[in-house]
């Protein structure tokens, strides 16, 4: 989860289009979404 975590920041601190801070949101909310999953499952 902490490879994720680094990855999600250092891909959002990059200069990107916003089309990559589109993308680096979504994949945000889905990573939120599924560690709520897990704990409400």
């Amino acid at each position: 989860m902490d490879n994720v975590l680094m990855w999600m920041t250092r891909r959002r601190s990059s200069p990107t289009t916003r089309a990559g801070r589109w993308a680096g949101a979504v994949a945000a909310v889905l990573c939120y979404l599924l560690v709520v999953l897990l704990l409400v499952g």
